[in-house]
This record gives structure tokens, sequence and C-alpha cells, in this order.
């Protein structure tokens, strides 16, 4: 179930990678990617996500 997102990240950063048996999907990877989709500039509800996400943490720490 990993092979989208592998490939996703692929798509995103093939100048990085040369070597395409090491790459492992992980947790730190779903975040990644996540983030990167939320706030592009594309995404016009990424300032709404953010406050959310501001407005979460606020109340978790508090």
């Amino acid at each position: 179930m990993d092979c989208g997102i592998w490939v996703t990240q692929w798509m995103i950063r093939d100048h990085l990678w040369r070597h395409y048996g090491v790459q492992h999907v992980n947790a730190a990877t779903r975040m990644r990617l996540a983030v990167d989709l939320v706030m592009k500039s594309h995404n016009d509800l990424a300032q709404a996500v953010i406050s959310k996400a501001i407005g979460h943490w606020e109340r978790k720490l508090a």
C-alpha cells in the first residue's frame, strides 16, 4: 500500500534519488508528503488548515 507514496516521493525528489532500492516509506515520509501537499500554493485551504493545526496544538499544550 506504500507504493503510491513511494512513487509520489520519487516524483517530487527524483533529483536526490539515484539508487531506488534503499528508500523506505515510514511515518516521517507520510507526514512530509502530507505537509508538502497541504502547503503548496495550489491548495486554497492551506491557511485554514494551518490555523486549525495551530489551534489544535495550543489546546493540547494548555
